[in-house]
């Protein structure tokens, strides 16, 4: 099960990067993260923009509103979703790592 905490702004969550992969993809859970996967390299910040961008659409939350407050520069992450309901993202979350 994905740790999500809610927080007086939104809630955080884990994720382990697995960046320049074949594609963007969800691969499960790992350690109570989200593990993903990004075709981007890590240079110049572009697997962290891809990161957000893949899970914003897979989350169906505004890419604004979430960003990585701590791990940009590390494989293990912590984001942030502003405005979201902690239960709903967990929810979710955890609906996209048991899909096959």
């Amino acid at each position: 099960m994905i740790e999500v905490v809610a927080d007086a702004t939104g809630c955080t969550f884990g994720v382990k990067a697995k960046p320049s992969g074949r594609r963007n993809e969800v691969l499960g859970e790992y350690n109570g993260a989200i593990k993903v996967a990004v075709a981007a390299h890590p240079q110049r910040g572009e697997a962290n923009d891809a990161i957000l961008d893949l899970l914003a659409e897979r989350l169906r939350l505004p890419r604004r509103s979430l960003s990585i407050v701590r791990g940009r520069g590390s494989p293990s992450k912590r984001v942030h979703a502003a405005d979201a309901d902690a239960l709903t993202v967990r929810a979710r979350l955890n609906a996209l790592v048991a899909a096959p």
